[in-house]
């Protein structure tokens, strides 16, 4: 959770700058979605509006395993751009995990401003279907869509999203002129631990 709060601007790389580049924050998180898999090769983001609230999940395929810290890190980064990103405040009114409470919940509530459940069907942050208007600070249309067109174009001419390994190849292809590549400044690149990246491999 304190994670999320202390992450530094343009941590996930081409992705957070496109959506801080969009005119509002529904725009943004349509462009997350769409995208995501450029940041996990499985896990799906999924923002889904019903009535008057907006539902932002995180969709894990049945069979894959992740931990709640994970999980938890992801809906707390989303919330916490998306108030950076936005001129108006965003507020929560529940949020859900499916694993577990903690002995200690108190910190949950003060990070997303919201009630917490835990043992839930789904791991989602229920918002304010208005949330999804709200303006963005650093809104660029002319640099979203080259940024846009940027992205498209390291998707290929087929728009499917690329594998990690995929990924991989490409920065160590570039880490190559410089010598022997290693783990560490491979995963530096992709935003995550070397044990991370061993991990999301094996599996």
């Amino acid at each position: 959770l304190h994670v999320a709060q202390q992450v530094e601007p343009g941590v996930m790389d081409l992705i957070e700058y496109l959506a801080r580049c969009s005119r509002t924050l529904g725009e943004a998180l349509a462009r997350t979605s769409a995208y995501f898999r450029l940041l996990h090769d499985r896990v799906e983001f999924a923002v889904e509006e019903q009535g008057d609230q907006a539902i932002l999940r995180n969709l894990v395929p049945a069979g894959l395993a992740t931990p709640p810290a994970y999980v938890e890190n992801a809906l707390a980064s989303t919330i916490v751009m998306a108030r950076r990103m936005t001129r108006e405040p965003i507020h929560v009114e529940a949020v859900y995990f499916r694993h577990a409470a903690p002995e200690e919940t108190a910190e949950y509530r003060e990070v997303f401003g919201g009630p917490v459940r835990f043992g839930a069907p789904v791991d989602a942050v229920l918002v304010a279907r208005a949330c999804l208007d709200a303006a963005l600070r650093e809104a660029d249309s002319a640099l979203a869509s080259i940024l846009e067109r940027h992205v498209r174009m390291l998707l290929g001419d087929g728009g499917g999203a690329p594998t990690l390994q995929g990924r991989i190849a490409r920065l160590l292809g570039s880490e190559l002129a410089g010598g022997r590549p290693g783990s560490a400044p491979i995963a530096r690149r992709l935003a995550m631990s070397p044990r991370t990246l061993r991990r999301m491999l094996r599996d």
